[in-house]
């Protein structure tokens, strides 16, 4: 019972952390959303992945600690389905039936997270293909200033008459 209990708990603190990884996906995106052209668009990117990064560190910590619980339980090898299975014969107490519905839940944020992910790859891409098209924009049109002022000096006198 103690044993169910503490896999339990451990089910519930990979869940908040994954929780907090959508949380990070999420803000990701709506950063992205919302910036248009970025100037520091590297920056922002790095963020991300130092908070994801960190987050994915605690998360594989925490998957040890449940693994290391699972198989103190005999979980270890049983499919989700096996041990949802399990629980509706009655087999598993009441603790493996909600660490199985935790399962479920971690199962879908994975997936949402993921999702979100691909979302802000793509928004990333067209930010930076709209950065890259505006540095083009700016060098061309640089090209084509210095084409017109070329070889016009200021101080230099015009004369437009000329003596015949």
């Amino acid at each position: 019972m103690k044993q169910e209990k503490e896999l339990l708990e451990s089910a519930k603190k990979v869940k908040e952390l994954f929780e907090d990884m959508l949380a990070v996906s999420c803000e990701q995106m709506r950063i992205l959303r919302n910036a248009g052209v970025v100037e520091d668009i590297g920056e922002l990117a790095l963020k991300f992945v130092n908070k994801r990064q960190e987050i994915i560190e605690k998360i594989d910590s925490e998957m040890q600690v449940l693994g290391r619980r699972e198989e103190g339980l005999g979980l270890s090898g049983l499919s989700p389905e096996a041990v949802g299975a399990g629980c509706l014969e009655g087999l598993y107490s009441e603790y493996i039936r909600e660490y199985v519905q935790i399962r479920e839940e971690i199962s879908r944020i994975i997936v949402s997270i993921r999702l979100k992910s691909e979302e802000s790859s793509r928004l990333m891409e067209s930010i930076l293909d709209d950065t890259a098209q505006k540095l083009r924009n700016v060098r061309i049109n640089k090209r084509a200033v210095r084409a017109y002022l070329w070889g016009i000096n200021c101080c230099d006198p015009w004369f437009i008459d000329k003596k015949k």
